[in-house]
């Protein structure tokens, strides 16, 4: 009886670390990495502001990102198991970089071919009147359609204060 018993805790033991070592491995393909780096163009000026991401390989969404510094410069946690990040910028190609061992990249970002003459940026909100800091005046059209004058500028001119 003894030696079944001896077997068996040592046989529990044994299975306690197999289990033990699985969870670690497991632990560690999981643990975050993080890599640094700075982003410039071609003549080596950095670029702020620069979106650098790691996508899913599966499913193309979004597991990390971060943008760039004043001086280019960028830190990025991401999973141990991450194959490769994109970075994009502004009137640039947008550039997919392959991880390596290494844990600090200079990434040279190229001028896109066809360059955006402007960028209209236009912001909208409602608010209430009350909360307004700008003036707000109403015209009725009717009003004005019985006005014989020449331009649509004196037609407001004395009407909106």
């Amino acid at each position: 009886m003894k030696h079944s018993d001896y077997h068996g805790k040592l046989l529990r033991l044994a299975m306690f670390f197999v289990a033990l070592f699985l969870c670690g491995t497991m632990a560690y393909a999981q643990t975050d990495r993080m890599i640094s780096g700075i982003v410039v163009d071609e003549n080596g000026d950095p670029l702020p502001a620069a979106h650098i991401r790691q996508v899913s390989q599966t499913k193309g969404e979004e597991l990390a990102a971060v943008i760039t510094d004043m001086n280019g410069h960028f830190r990025l946690t991401l999973l141990r198991t991450a194959k490769e990040i994109e970075i994009s910028y502004l009137g640039y190609e947008s550039k997919k970089v392959r991880l390596t061992s290494a844990n600090s990249y200079r990434i040279v970002l190229e001028p896109a071919s066809e360059l955006l003459d402007e960028v209209v940026v236009t912001g909208y909100q409602t608010i209430s009147r009350e909360r307004a800091t700008d003036s707000f005046a109403k015209v009725d059209s009717k009003k004005l359609e019985t006005q014989r004058l020449s331009s649509v500028s004196s037609l407001m001119e004395g009407r909106i204060a």
